[in-house]
């Protein structure tokens, strides 16, 4: 009997619960175990119970070290407290007959489970994905519940008010790392990570909104990333409908941000060029001086500007195809961007050809796509260096240079008064 009482023992020592018999990071096996029992569970007590069972299950195992120090363990505990948010307030957490609480004290301390072990999963693993979707939405649906008992005139205690330092730093985390999921995230159509982005956003249009409300500092540029940093949210949401936030949330708030953005990226843009500019040995004197350009008529000049424009002067002949005189000479003005290639030239793109036609039958053509070539001179006159050179050029036959300039593809800068 003795041996028998020994051997039933053991057997019980060493009979393993269902969780224990699912491989601790096979997270599909563990997400159905407890999807499946909540899903055939009555809705929504039959469901509260199941998951406060599953809880029971999975944290008599915390005293086992393989278990507790396990990203996915904690994750399991995280995801299963964070299901109090797919379960409705009405009828389980508030009577609106009453209008009061129920069950408040169960449901604060799922609240705080959640962010519990979530936050412990990250710690273990940053890049765990499905703890950072359990993370924010606990962020987020906390947020959400606050709001709404408050507008029944229930005031609860959102973990913003209890701690606000502590809340601060969980936005924060939040926004710091959940932009790098998208890149991990390997679920379909980027499932996962989408939900997740979808929920911080709505962080960051707050921030935003604060920002714009006390005023953007465009030389300051914490303000313009936070703005790029928005850009690049918006820009992974939009080709997908939003299934955690309302679309026309999405729809309204992105209108109302586009036109700060779009000017955070043009003053991003005009600040780096203005830095390559003033960095580069073709420019760093050159910029917003006049620079002549010295072929057939002589009025003829470009100004590079800081902002990464190019102005062009072209004084037109009079109709007896004189240059320089007469009363119906008209100088004409186009404009155009320019880019650095290298040390030594300077690409334009103009909006359009330039195209005119003198009565003395002087033609002249200016393509859209110009490269200017520079060779070091030096110019007292002006102050400022001065570069000369050739690339690509040949007249038609039998043209002189007065009679046909057709260049398409450098111009030279000469000093010349």
């Amino acid at each position: 009997m003795r041996i028998l009482i020994i051997f039933l023992f053991l057997g019980m020592v060493s009979c393993k619960s269902e969780v224990e018999k699912l491989d601790i990071n096979d997270v599909e096996s563990h997400r159905a175990y407890q999807d499946t029992l909540i899903s055939n569970a009555e809705f929504p007590n039959g469901k509260l119970d199941v998951i406060r069972n599953l809880i029971s299950q999975y944290t008599n195992l915390k005293d086992n070290k393989e278990y507790s120090n396990n990203s996915n363990y904690n994750y399991y505990l995280g995801r299963l407290y964070s299901y109090i948010y797919s379960l409705p307030i009405y009828g389980l957490f508030y009577d609106s007959t009453s209008s009061r609480l129920l069950n408040y004290n169960l449901y604060k301390n799922f609240v705080d489970s959640a962010y519990y072990y979530s936050e412990k999963s990250l710690a273990i693993d940053s890049n765990n994905i499905l703890s950072m979707l359990a993370y924010t939405r606990s962020l987020f649906w906390e947020r959400e519940n606050y709001l709404f008992f408050k507008e029944n005139g229930l005031e609860t205690k959102f973990s913003g008010n209890v701690d606000s330092g502590k809340m601060k730093k969980r936005v924060e985390y939040l926004l710091n790392n959940f932009s790098k999921f998208s890149v991990s995230d390997t679920s379909k159509e980027k499932r996962v990570s989408r939900k997740i982005y979808e929920m911080s956003f709505t962080y960051l249009n707050r921030a935003l909104k604060d920002k714009i409300n006390s005023g953007i500092n465009w030389e300051n540029q914490n303000d313009l990333s936070l703005l790029i940093f928005t850009r690049n949210c918006i820009s992974f949401l939009k080709p997908y409908k939003t299934s955690e936030i309302d679309q026309n949330f999405f729809s309204n708030a992105v209108n109302y941000l586009n036109p700060y953005i779009n000017k955070a990226e043009m003053v991003l843009k005009q600040n780096e060029l203005i830095n390559s500019l003033q960095d580069n040995n073709i420019t760093k004197n050159f910029l917003d001086k006049k620079l002549i350009i010295m072929y057939g008529p002589e009025d003829r000049y470009v100004i590079f500007k800081g902002d990464g424009t190019v102005e062009i002067s072209i004084q037109t002949c009079d109709e007896g195809g004189v240059f320089g005189g007469g009363s119906d000479v008209n100088t004409k003005l186009f404009y155009g961007n320019y880019t650095l290639e290298g040390s030594q030239y300077v690409n334009v793109n103009l909006p359009s050809e330039i195209n005119f036609e003198c009565n003395n039958g002087y033609k002249e053509r200016w393509s859209k796509n110009l490269k200017f070539i520079f060779n070091d001179l030096r110019d007292d006159h002006l102050g400022v260096s001065l570069y000369s050179g050739v690339e690509g050029y040949q007249l038609p036959a039998n043209k002189r240079w007065r009679e046909w300039v057709d260049l398409n593809l450098a111009y030279y800068l000469n000093p010349y008064f």
